[in-house]
């Protein structure tokens, strides 16, 4: 998966760690590209990595802007982390306050 404006490769192990915060019941995180700054969501599902995009009332409904399939993902949550296990290796982001 790329920056969405820059191009650049987003490591996902990195962008766990560095997200500023997650939303654990979406298992999203909020994604800054330490290139250019720019912001993404980013949702973790089984074997792959999705970057969505808020969309319209009511809702708040999502759309799906890019899938990309990647093995060895797994990803559980509870209230105050999300936490992202990235081929065995288990990387946290705090949830949003």
């Amino acid at each position: 998966m790329k920056c969405r404006q820059c191009q650049i490769e987003i490591d996902l192990a990195d962008a766990v760690e560095a997200s500023p915060f997650s939303w654990p019941g979406m298992q999203t995180i909020w994604h800054v590209c330490p290139e250019c700054k720019a912001t993404a969501h980013l949702r973790f599902i089984p074997d792959g990595v999705q970057r969505i995009e808020i969309v319209g009332a009511p809702g708040p409904t999502w759309d799906v802007l890019e899938t990309y399939p990647r093995r060895g993902i797994e990803v559980t949550s509870e209230p105050e982390y999300l936490h992202v296990w990235i081929d065995g290796i288990e990387h946290v982001s705090k949830a949003r306050e």
